[in-house]
């Protein structure tokens, strides 16, 4: 199942034809209702669950309440509810990422869709597991409330891979895994996450150098073409502009239904305009997004190089300093971004030494490193001037860090 996306010649005659005042439609959305809870019945008798009356045995619940600590030999999250607590039962056998991910449950306010399955054996209380391989069968999650955090079987079945390797889709270089399958159509790229799931990545891209687009702004143009991308949605859960690369974007979810599918279908996007073409990157995957996939998609957009970009650093004799080139004084600029779309800019101060540059790779001008729960990697270059810069990501926990640097005189 693929999602096709709207031809560049359709958008291109849309935007020749319409008043440009006429065509923003689609409007800001910030979703936070439980969606999807049919099939399912919001738990209102604590008793009979605590209890194990065979009235409610293997039935499909709901319940909301507070996560309040994660239990690792009962692989469960411990929710307190208005009316008693419960283990929201997160499986035996799921990815390594996808317990780290579990974990972050804790101190949020949180729901859970699944099926009751009598009393925990390791904490005495009702349980509710959210994990099903049957992924049409209904959506069985856990989410907070306010639909910035979800979990599912998706995420438990498929390990988030490093981001080990570069694809160069038209114009646009960016990172992604050899763990990856990749297929290129007529007018879009599909980067498929796993065989076990029905998730998968999307890129696709528009040229906006023609005559008609002189007189718009690329702020402008980022939000008609949005509004044309968004516009065969069902339901849009959520628009969120944000700063990724030092360029203005655009996060959205929104749903679609297909005909050969038997539920609804998800698009968690980014957006943005670079030198006058636009750029969609958008992860599919059934019901709504999930937090490893999100995570992708991020990493995936946080360092888009461009060929040709006029922003970018080009133009030096000598593309790759020397370890010693490297040693000295540092302005830093970092822009995080967290799977939810929200984002904050800092500026900080750094020191590079001689110690500090034991991973740098002076043939690559590549330094990367890993430690517990985070990852840097950056590119060290010259300027035109003959200065250095560098740029890369941070990765931890459920956020990533644009960094650009130059080196102080």
């Amino acid at each position: 199942m693929k999602k096709r996306l709207t031809g560049a010649l359709i958008i291109c005659a849309m935007c020749m034809l319409l008043p440009f005042s006429a065509k923003a439609k689609t409007k800001e959305a910030d979703v936070k209702d439980a969606l999807y809870t049919d099939g399912f019945e919001k738990v209102s008798d604590y008793e009979k669950y605590a209890n194990e009356d065979a009235s409610v045995k293997d039935s499909l619940v709901w319940i909301e309440g507070r996560g309040i600590s994660y239990n690792e030999k009962a692989k469960s999250i411990i929710i307190r509810t208005v009316n008693g607590e419960w283990a929201a039962y997160c499986g035996e056998s799921g990815t390594s990422s996808f317990y780290a991910l579990a974990a972050q449950a804790v101190d949020k306010d949180l729901r859970v869709f699944g099926k009751y399955t009598g009393t925990s054996q390791n904490l005495g209380i009702p349980e509710v597991s959210f994990i099903n391989s049957d992924i049409y069968a209904g959506f069985y999650r856990m989410e907070s409330t306010d639909n910035s955090y979800r979990l599912s079987f998706c995420d438990y079945a498929v390990e988030k891979n490093a981001l080990d390797s570069e694809y160069t889709y038209g114009e646009a270089t960016f990172k992604t895994s050899s763990a990856f399958k990749t297929e290129e159509s007529t007018d879009t790229l599909y980067i498929y996450y796993s065989d076990k799931i029905p998730a998968f990545l999307l890129a696709h891209t528009d040229d906006l150098t023609d005559s008609a687009f002189d007189k718009i702004s690329d702020d402008e143009l980022l939000e008609t073409f949005a509004d044309v991308y968004l516009e065969s949605s069902e339901k849009l859960i959520s628009r969120k502009e944000v700063q990724i690369g030092g360029r203005k974007g655009l996060i959205c979810e929104s749903t679609f239904t297909v005909e050969d599918v038997s539920c609804p279908m998800n698009l968690y996007s980014y957006m943005t305009v670079i030198d006058r073409r636009f750029y969609y990157f958008g992860n599919t995957e059934p019901y709504l997004s999930t937090e490893t996939f999100k995570n992708i998609l991020m990493e995936v957009v946080s360092d888009i190089t461009i060929k040709g970009d006029s922003n970018s650093v080009s133009g030096a004799v000598n593309k790759i300093p020397s370890k010693e080139d490297l040693v000295g004084d540092y302005l830093m600029t970092y822009e995080t971004v967290t799977a939810s779309g929200e984002t904050n800019t800092n500026t900080a101060d750094n020191k590079m030494t001689m110690a500090d540059l034991e991973d740098y790779d002076e043939s690559t001008g590549v330094y990367a490193y890993s430690g517990d729960g985070f990852a840097i990697v950056l590119t060290f270059e010259f300027d035109q001037k003959g200065k250095v810069v560098c740029h890369g990501t941070v990765t931890y926990d459920d956020a990533v860090s644009s960094i650009l640097g130059k080196k102080k005189d």
